[in-house]
């Protein structure tokens, strides 16, 4: 049991260098992204168009699933739609990535 426990400990020890890969990747990406066409409003709409097809259907159906087995009130599922609700201290908070794409966009 303790060699499985070790195992298991260490790959989370590396899961959590993913974070720092996925920031280096999405730097890279904005650079390059950010030179096609150094508007940044159109680079900011570029990023937009191609997130929020993905990310609206995903996060809808999260939220709607954490309010029937949590009971969250609406401004949680407001913040977490937005990805602003990491800037407030109440309720569960977990779409943490969009707010760090958001400002690694506005930085770009």
């Amino acid at each position: 049991m303790d060699g499985r426990c070790y195992a298991l400990n260490t790959l989370r020890t590396f899961g959590y260098g993913g974070v720092d890969i996925f920031l280096l990747a999405a730097g890279f990406g904005n650079y390059f992204s950010y030179f096609k066409d150094e508007n940044p409003l159109n680079f900011i709409k570029r990023k937009i168009y191609r997130l929020m097809p993905t990310y609206i259907p995903f996060i809808a159906v999260w939220c709607l699933y954490q309010v029937s087995i949590n009971d969250e009130d609406p401004y949680y599922i407001i913040g977490n739609l937005l990805g602003i609700q990491g800037l407030s201290s109440s309720g569960f908070y977990f779409n943490w990535y969009l707010t760090v794409l958001d400002i690694c966009y506005i930085l770009t």
